[in-house]
């Protein structure tokens, strides 16, 4: 069958999952899928940086600075605004669209070495992905993670670039916006980088990777130069939002942090059909070592890197939530499309029946597990966030600065500046009411403010509108009087 003619099947487990995605675009998330309550956070605190831009025309509107340390998300994120208006729904177009883009780019590639069923293997291994099937439409960083490698990864792999230098440019740049999106993608990328020039020392891949290299060390220095040394304080802060990162200090901490990464936040029961056919798709690539030719040793050089330092990262991390490993799941997926070459050479003479048969098997093994546990999420899904943020929308008028934690998810829509103090700095915790002009507060529990001290009066005579449940706990919207 033509290459082309094949296209379509290769990428139907992409389109597949866009209708997945789509269909739950405005369902909440699940609950009791990880240990942190960041589904329910962390949308509102990472788009804060473009929702600011497009509603108030300030990248920094209520001092929040995270778009410093995450600048190509938060400006994509802030076109998707643009042109769609802001709100939960928007923001997660984004995400959707990396995360089958990834599924789709990563299917072709491997079709390129091994034709369509090893191609389509791969794509619906990283597709059914319980992992992606979840964090994929929600606006996390970790989808333009996932894609900008996978598009690096393909155009360094390719067989025969027509401008290689032109080529290894475009590979640093897609690098570069994986780790200006999240630094922690240094890793894979280098990953990657040394995978593929180890695999294709004897070709042009080496020279292609140190240019790529290069571009990469060129764009750090640029950001350092333009972004973070002139914005040093607020990168500072920024960079204190994020949960830190610890080394191990000592070897007991080390085998500790090791040994429980199998199961920590269900990271490999999410994945595990995945990481099944990617470890036995890494055995097939060191067996079959010798009959691969020269591209397709990159392309596993590549995979190998990639998985080997992401995991490698993975297992020391101090926190390790399990949306981590998603910019790691398509080295495995491409690894898992090594077992079509491979099983080829066990059976050379099946017919062509019973290799279809293998070959509706394997993927009906690698799917079934996170279908069903997406069917699960789906058909217990609640539609809150939208309501909530329309609730929030309506009711905070004028549209007065505003105070809160989860002001930043459940406020999206307002047209205001919002204040969120964070535990690890000093952000937003002087006077927000005298000196910001603070009258609503998205107050969480038992949540008072440091300057209710200073206005006692204020905070004893504020006016509680409703309350509402998001997440793990109750959040009310609070009315402040004004000026006394």
């Amino acid at each position: 069958m033509h290459a082309r003619a094949t296209w379509p099947l290769t990428l139907a487990p992409a389109a597949i999952l866009l209708a997945a995605l789509a269909a739950q675009i405005a369902a909440d998330p699940a609950s009791g899928v990880t240990f942190s309550n960041s589904p329910f956070t962390d949308e509102g605190w990472n788009v804060m940086g473009a929702r600011n831009w497009v509603l108030l025309g300030d990248w920094s509107a209520g001092n929040w600075v995270l778009h410093l340390v995450q600048l190509p998300f938060t400006v994509l994120e802030a076109i998707v605004f643009r042109i769609f208006g802001v709100g939960i729904v928007q923001a997660r177009l984004l995400p959707i669209a990396c995360s089958v883009a990834s599924v789709g780019l990563a299917g072709v590639l491997v079709q390129r070495r091994f034709g369509w069923p090893a191609g389509v293997l791969a794509a619906a291994a990283l597709g059914s992905t319980s992992l992606v099937l979840y964090y994929g439409r929600l606006a996390f960083l970790e989808d333009l993670v996932m894609l900008a490698l996978v598009a690096g990864a393909a155009l360094l792999c390719r067989r025969e670039p027509r401008h290689p230098t032109l080529e290894a440019v475009a590979v640093g740049v897609l690098l570069a916006l994986a780790i200006g999106t999240k630094p922690l993608a240094l890793f894979p990328a280098v990953g990657i980088l040394a995978g593929a020039a180890v695999a294709g020392r004897r070709s042009g891949v080496l020279r292609r990777s140190l240019v790529a290299g290069g571009v990469i060390g060129a764009a750090g220095l640029g950001w350092l130069l333009l972004v973070a040394l002139p914005n040093r304080d607020a990168v500072q802060a920024a960079m204190q939002i994020w949960t830190p990162q610890q080394l191990p200090p000592d070897l007991e901490t080390l085998i500790y942090r090791v040994t429980t990464f199998p199961q920590t936040d269900s990271m490999l029961f999410m994945s595990l059909p995945l990481a099944i056919g990617g470890l036995l798709g890494l055995v097939a690539v060191v067996t079959g070592w010798r009959r691969l030719d020269t591209a397709q040793r990159v392309l596993a050089g590549a995979a190998i890197g990639w998985l080997v330092v992401g995991v490698a990262l993975l297992m020391v991390a101090s926190y390790r939530p399990g949306r981590y490993a998603l910019p790691i799941l398509p080295a495995l997926a491409i690894l898992t499309g090594y077992l079509v070459p491979a099983a080829r050479r066990l059976a050379p003479v099946l017919p062509r029946a019973a290799s279809a048969v293998l070959l509706a098997a394997a993927l009906a093994g690698v799917v079934l597990p996170g279908a069903v546990m997406a069917w699960g999420w789906a058909s217990a899904a609640t539609f809150d966030g939208p309501r909530l943020q329309e609730r929030f929308a309506a009711a905070v008028q004028p549209a007065e600065p505003i105070e809160g934690g989860l002001a930043g998810f459940l406020a999206m829509r307002v047209p205001a500046p919002i204040y969120v103090r964070w535990s690890t700095t000093d952000l937003n915790t002087g006077d927000l009411y005298a000196d910001a002009g603070v009258r609503w507060v998205v107050a969480t529990g038992a949540y008072r403010p440091p300057w209710a001290d200073i206005h006692p009066d204020v905070w004893d005579g504020r006016q509680e509108l409703f309350c509402v449940s998001w997440g793990k706990g109750t959040h009310c919207l609070e009315r402040l009087p004004g000026e006394q």
